[in-house]
């Protein structure tokens, strides 16, 4: 009976290991479940089941897969050990993109907020340029992460616009254009958002077909387009199409 229960026991954790990684696949691609995914029972509820896998070798940080069976719900979240606070972070994790966001940030000082929040000095009198320089560095460490992690995608930066103000604030827009339009779709996949077409026939004799994603990261205004022309058919519709009336009657 023993050696029947081990046997059982194994089964099931494999099953377990298999459901997680198919489930992480899912959510962060499949390099992300070729990671190696270990079972964790110590300190977890008989109805909880838990895997945990390394991010890279020599890294605090580490992703972990939950089942609670009682609530019947699963979890995907990143677990960020903080060597000055004694005291784990963990993230609920969305997707690739916002993975790379939270890598990006320190859990020893991460964002505060309410009554946490350190007490704001008033701005000095270049305060609007330096919150220029430090928002264009940030905008350029986030092009360089959304080119690395979409390297598929064929992606090139277009333009940067960065604005400081003399309160303190600052924004900025980070414009990129993708080479397919495969790329663009994941990208917005990953970003949560929808694809936005259009068709123009702005160039005479030639018609393109746009696609943009946008979205925020931190102030950021981000925007991917992917723009190509349309075959001679393609074209040739569209503007059959443009003569129609808006009634739908005879011209």
């Amino acid at each position: 009976q023993a050696d029947m229960d081990e046997d059982l026991a194994r089964e099931a954790i494999t099953e377990f290991l298999k459901i997680a990684r198919e489930s992480v696949a899912r959510t962060l691609g499949e390099e992300a479940a070729d990671l190696d995914w270990q079972n964790v029972t110590e300190g977890l509820a008989d109805q909880v089941e838990e895997a945990r896998a390394l991010l890279a070798p020599g890294r605090r940080e580490y992703l972990r897969y939950r089942i609670d069976h009682g609530a019947e719900e699963y979890a995907l979240e990143l677990v960020q050990p903080c060597a000055v606070c004694r005291v784990d972070r963990v993230s609920p994790v969305q997707g690739l993109f916002h993975l790379g966001l939270l890598l990006a940030e320190d859990p020893a000082h991460g964002p505060t907020s309410g009554a946490d929040a350190p007490p704001t000095a008033e701005p000095g009198p270049v305060a609007a340029a330096e919150q220029a320089e430090q928002r264009a560095a940030s905008v350029t460490a986030l092009a360089r992460q959304l080119l690395a992690q979409h390297p598929d995608a064929g992606l090139t930066v277009d333009s940067t616009y960065v604005f400081g103000h003399d309160d303190g604030s600052a924004r900025a827009e980070l414009r990129l254009k993708a080479s397919s339009l495969d790329g663009l779709r994941a990208i917005a996949a990953a970003t949560g958002q929808d694809v936005a077409a259009k068709v123009s026939g702005s160039v005479p004799g030639t018609v393109f077909g746009h696609a943009t994603v946008a979205f925020t990261v931190d102030g950021t205004d981000v925007q991917v387009r992917f723009h190509t022309g349309l075959t001679d058919d393609e074209a040739d519709a569209w503007r059959a199409q443009q003569d129609q009336p808006a009634d739908g009657g005879d011209a």
